[in-house]
């Protein structure tokens, strides 16, 4: 047994939710403009993290090399707890905990990786991705007999995993999202683990960001601003005070984070007005009210409070991610067609935005609003000396 870090993201270095979701939607973006179909199957582990049986962990843990005093220092970890319910004043007896992985410690979730790592070593005709329990598996449809091994090997390599690990898959809750053409025999249902077959959705929440199957993000930004709206509404209620520093600092701490989540991602393109007033109107209103902004315009509270609009802080995040991605601090976008960068002693550090087949207008459409492609952009705009800054932590100046 050998363990990959390729498929996974999660409670890795340099691995994030934002690393998974823009590796995922990079390689179906480049699929539908090769004219290739992708179907999506999102899995669902039942009490996943509790689930972990520690038996077949520590086989698992000692097939990896893992051997000694680190090995024997795992299994007291896990081993040796029991559990008892209180109900009206009565104990029960103590029951031994066989599995479940310690949540709260910082070797659970690495813990609870080395289970799940093989769940998809065999497979052929497809590919799974990992954040912890979130797992996806995708297969590239040219043509039926695609769908046809794509379902073969959920059932025979998927979906076996599950009772061999005394793992629980709920079917149930699975979900399918089909990316491409939409012609008959390229359209495909897939089984679940009872037999019954997986919705097909049109939008799908992937680690809280929500994907349209023609990666148009309208509806995650909707959701973005509501939940920002009502985040600021309580804040406003909750706290009297409406100076400047406190209100920063709730600002900073309790809404700005929803808007900036995974926004590399889903922030919209700058014709798209629409949507960017969506963003912003949530932050013109919450700096309107702090005290001694009266009479002051939008761009001159900005100035005043030291602060970014939202469009103008969702560029610097790609920057910022571009560069990591440079530095090799975080990994690239995709595996066989990441960017590239190639350093200029005259022009700079530039990224070639690589030369995308566009074979029909909703693929290309998509790909306008890759990331891909408008971080490399943006990267591309900033000055040579900028772009040459190597081999430390940077953000770009407030001027920059």
């Amino acid at each position: 047994m050998t363990f990959s870090l390729k498929t996974k993201h999660g409670f890795i270095s340099g691995r994030s939710t934002l690393s998974q979701l823009l590796h995922q939607i990079e390689q179906l973006i480049r699929a539908w403009e090769e004219g290739k179909s992708t179907d999506t199957i999102y899995l669902d582990f039942a009490k996943a993290f509790d689930k972990v049986d520690h038996n077949i962990l520590c086989h698992k843990i000692k097939c990896l090399g893992i051997t000694g005093k680190v090995r024997v220092w795992i299994n007291e970890f896990l081993t040796g707890k029991s559990q008892q319910v209180s109900a009206n004043g009565a104990l029960s007896e103590p029951a031994p905990v066989i599995s479940g992985v310690p949540q709260g410690t910082v070797l659970g979730p690495i813990l609870f990786i080395i289970m799940i790592d093989d769940l998809d070593c065999e497979l052929i005709h497809s590919v799974a991705s990992k954040y912890a329990d979130d797992t996806r598996v995708t297969a590239m449809i040219s043509e039926p007999d695609d769908a046809v091994n794509f379902q073969n090997e959920l059932q025979n390599k998927i979906y076996p995993w599950g009772p061999a690990n005394n793992m629980l898959l709920n079917g149930e809750k699975f979900e399918h999202l089909h990316v491409g053409k939409n012609l008959n025999q390229l359209k495909s249902s897939y089984l679940d683990t009872a037999g019954n077959t997986i919705e097909e959705k049109e939008h799908i929440k992937d680690l809280g960001v929500i994907i349209a199957k023609d990666f148009t993000w309208s509806k995650q930004i909707k959701e973005v601003v509501s939940k920002a709206r009502v985040m600021t509404g309580w804040v406003l209620r909750t706290f009297a005070t409406r100076d400047r520093d406190p209100m920063i600092t709730m600002w900073n701490t309790q809404v700005r984070s929803i808007l900036d989540y995974c926004s590399p991602l889903w922030s919209p393109d700058p014709k798209d007005l629409r949507n960017i007033d969506l963003l912003e109107n949530t932050q013109q209103s919450f700096t309107r009210s702090i005290n001694g902004m009266e009479g002051l315009d939008y761009a001159q509270r900005l100035r005043k409070l030291h602060m970014y609009s939202v469009q103008r802080r969702h560029e610097r995040y790609k920057i910022i991610y571009m560069y990591k991605i440079k530095e090799g601090l975080v990994p690239n976008v995709s595996d066989k067609h990441g960017l590239q960068f190639h350093p200029n002693e005259r022009h700079g550090c530039a990224c070639n935005v690589p030369k995308f087949p566009l074979y029909n207008n909703k693929a290309a459409k998509a790909r306008n609003r890759s990331f891909a492609l408008t971080a490399s952009q943006l990267w591309n705009s900033l000055s040579k000396a900028i772009r040459d800054i190597t081999g430390k932590v940077w953000t770009p100046s407030r001027e920059s």
